[in-house]
């Protein structure tokens, strides 16, 4: 007798390295927002930095998922980076906005944490045991 069988989504594996990965989303977020907020309670420059840490984050995730295989990835990887480039750093928008352009190193923390988890979410599909399957 076969046992009917639930098709799922995901699999626990799969909400549980979801999850990593968001909490380590989270947690870049808060502490680039905290590291920029500083001494001085600049709230725009600590806005801005969380903005880029989320921005490079999501376009980095992106460039692992889809490991650049299309131009389309390409260029929404690269628009996306770039608007966040213009955005904070043009005043003109940076004043629209409520932000504040950011320092060389908060620029590289935000790749480098960025860089973190789009890895992550690169081997999600391998640390799943999804990553072997080949597709018809």
């Amino acid at each position: 007798m076969q046992r009917n069988r639930t098709l799922r989504f995901f699999d626990w594996r799969e909400w549980t390295l979801i999850a990593l990965v968001g909490a380590l989303v989270t947690g870049l977020i808060i502490v680039g927002y905290e590291r920029s907020l500083g001494a001085r309670y600049d709230v725009e420059h600590a806005r801005s930095m969380a903005l880029v840490a989320l921005i490079v984050a999501s376009a980095t995730m992106v460039a692992g998922l889809t490991r650049l295989k299309s131009r389309a990835s390409i260029i929404a990887i690269s628009t996306t980076i770039g608007s966040a480039l213009v955005l904070v750093q043009a005043p003109l928008f940076a004043r629209l906005l409520h932000l504040s352009p950011l320092h060389g190193d908060d620029w590289l923390i935000a790749a480098l944490g960025g860089l973190v988890v789009g890895s992550l979410a690169a081997l999600l599909p391998y640390l799943s045991g999804h990553g072997d399957e080949r597709k018809p």
